[in-house]
């Protein structure tokens, strides 16, 4: 049986002698895993940075924006019937044939009409912060899933840079030590 590279590589190890006997199992040639190792780090370095996102997503400061974001909405909710009562009395008073001052229209202005608009106003931005919040917590789970496969595949292909003999036999090797090989190039040859 023939034994191919896999890639592109430098071997870095052979355990046996040339025309040596040997068993199934037995190591007989690896190649070096520098694309791999670089990989990992890499992986490793962007899994610190969602860790990172993650802790941000927890921060106490988070929920006391929250919480923020909560009191506002029920503050404006609270003010509704003031501000609705507030233009009504206005109302009553002109109809009444009295007079509403400058002041008196300015102040049903600023705190009676945009009060029901206040609480749909903090409701949205409310909402708006909670979509943010789930869709950091969505986008946090994607990355962490893709770079445990990250993971996983360069472990594997590190794996995959030692020959084991599959068989019992004889090595005939077709590389040295230090050589370079190309994909799908042959390594060695158990007879």
């Amino acid at each position: 049986m023939i034994y191919l590279s896999h890639k592109a590589a430098q071997v870095t190890g052979i355990s046996v002698p040339d025309n040596s006997s040997v068993r199934a199992g037995t190591s007989i040639l690896t190649l070096d895993t520098i694309d791999e190792d670089i990989r990992l780090t890499r992986v490793s370095a962007l899994e610190e940075l969602r860790i990172i996102l993650e802790q941000r997503l927890s921060d106490p400061v988070l929920s006391i924006n929250r919480r923020m974001a909560q009191i506002a909405v029920d503050t404006a909710e609270a003010l509704e019937p003031i501000a609705v009562g507030i233009t009504t009395l206005n109302e009553i008073i002109v109809k009444a044939g009295g007079t509403v001052t400058a002041s008196d229209a300015a102040q049903a202005v600023s705190t009676g009409i945009p009060a029901p608009f206040q609480a749909t106003k903090a409701k949205l931005q409310q909402r708006q912060f909670e979509m943010q919040l789930a869709e950091s917590a969505s986008v946090n789970e994607l990355i962490r899933s893709h770079l445990q496969i990250e993971i996983q595949t360069a472990n594997a292909l590190k794996a995959r840079a030692t020959f084991t003999a599959l068989s019992d036999g004889k090595v005939h090797l077709k590389v040295v030590m230090g050589a370079f090989v190309k994909k799908g190039e042959s390594l060695f040859e158990i007879v």
